[in-house]
């Protein structure tokens, strides 16, 4: 690190005159000369290593503090630096990747910017794969002997390419970015996260086994019920809102546990050609849609729904209820987008009403950020690209109704 990359001289020059103290009573307790202290408070040099403890014990300060090291942000900062690196992406991917990787360097403890940042990398790396041609994919799977997502993975890392594409090292960076979080964080919550972020990228990448070994751990055998014993302790004592606040936070992760394994019963169902089955889970996404009104706090529940729904009636040979459930999805998606503009930090249902921080992010400072419109404008890009690259729908690429379909996503961006 260079002399200019240091706050130690100005802060030197701060503590010592908060502490009323001359440049030459500091050279005094250091054994230096005051022209050596004058030199570091201008930045013109710096001191000698084991000169620091003793500065910093004579301020009365941290080394961290006298170094002007924080090894942490505010969320606020993280939230801040997460919305302006998806804004980098946007411009100019290269430059924003390399933000990406500067950022961890300088605060690799930091578990929330860590987790930001994976994300990030993890979606940008997803369009990538996203926007890859149908036609290398499916020789890929022709390679491999078999058209499933692991093989045609396999089969497309046989012959590396000589350079990295960015997809390529914004999944790697994400990968180590999740791995540190899970070797290092004490929170279990976080570690968890990155557990589950990891096996999902790795799964990506056709490494199933691996994501398998990470994601059967933290599988639980049976039910504990500690949320409600720990809610009826504190309603015992008179705590009522602590207790309102245990059962809302274990109803949450129950709802969202649910409905994301529903969404992937529907995928697994549709990409078995389980049409029976993804019926069903079109029937009760519906009925809890209309009871739960999840649009407003969980948005993309019934769009991901449609979407495997449309295929499913497609697979039944039933073109015409196909895209007619293609247009739901899109109607789907452009009321998460108008929900995302309009509710940029998210809404608080009142069966949520004490867990907020958990459900969206701060509204004011989201709206100021622009985060409703970038969400709206990137689930957008992320619904048209998948729909034309689904090879489900390869038939009807030429089809009017299906270039409709495309075209009425891509307004949404």
């Amino acid at each position: 690190m260079g002399v200019g990359e240091i706050n130690l001289g100005t802060t030197i020059a701060c503590e010592r005159r908060a502490l009323g103290a001359t440049q030459e009573q500091v050279a005094e307790h250091l054994g230096v000369t005051k022209a050596a202290v004058s030199k570091w408070e201008l930045g013109q040099s710096l001191p000698d290593v084991a000169l620091l403890p003793k500065l910093a014990a004579y301020f009365g300060v941290t080394l961290d503090a006298l170094l002007d090291y924080r090894p942490q942000l505010s969320e606020e900062e993280v939230q801040r630096a997460g919305y302006e690196l998806s804004d980098a992406f946007a411009q100019d991917a290269e430059a924003a990747f390399a933000q990406c990787v500067d950022l961890t360097a300088r605060y690799w403890s930091c578990w929330s910017l860590l987790m930001t940042v994976g994300d990030l990398l993890f979606s940008q790396a997803a369009l990538g794969w996203q926007g890859a041609s149908a036609e290398s994919a499916e020789r890929a799977c022709d390679a491999a002997g078999a058209c499933d997502a692991a093989r045609a993975a396999r089969a497309t890392e046989a012959v590396p390419a000589a350079v990295p594409s960015l997809p390529q090292r914004c999944a790697a960076k994400a990968q180590e970015l999740f791995e540190r979080v899970s070797d290092h964080a004490e929170d279990a919550d976080t570690v968890r996260c990155a557990c589950v972020m990891l096996a999902t990228l790795l799964a990506m990448q056709g490494k199933l086994d691996e994501a398998k070994r990470l994601l059967e751990p933290l599988m639980p055998t049976q039910p504990l019920g500690a949320e409600v014993l720990l809610a009826s302790i504190y309603q015992r004592q008179g705590d009522t809102r602590a207790a309102r606040r245990v059962q809302q936070r274990a109803l949450l992760s129950g709802l969202l546990t649910f409905t994301t394994s529903l969404v992937g019963v529907a995928s697994t169902a549709s990409g078995a050609g389980d049409v029976a089955r993804m019926h069903e889970v079109a029937r009760v996404a519906e009925a809890l849609q209309r009871s739960l009104d999840f649009t407003s706090w969980h948005p993309n529940f019934m769009t991901l729904v449609r979407r495997e729904n449309a295929a499913a009636y497609l697979a039944e040979g039933r073109a015409d209820e196909a895209f007619a459930e293609l247009a739901r999805f899109i109607d789907a998606a452009a009321e998460e987008a108008a929900t995302y503009k309009r509710y940029p930090g998210g809404v608080t249902p009142l069966l949520f009403d004490e867990i907020p921080d958990l459900l969206h992010t701060d509204d004011k400072a989201s709206e100021a950020l622009g985060a409703g419109e970038r969400a709206a404008a990137s689930m957008s890009k992320a619904f048209a690209e998948a729909l034309r690259n689904d090879p489900r729908w390869a038939a009807y690429v030429e089809d009017g109704r299906f270039t409709a379909a495309v075209a009425r996503l891509d307004a949404l961006q």
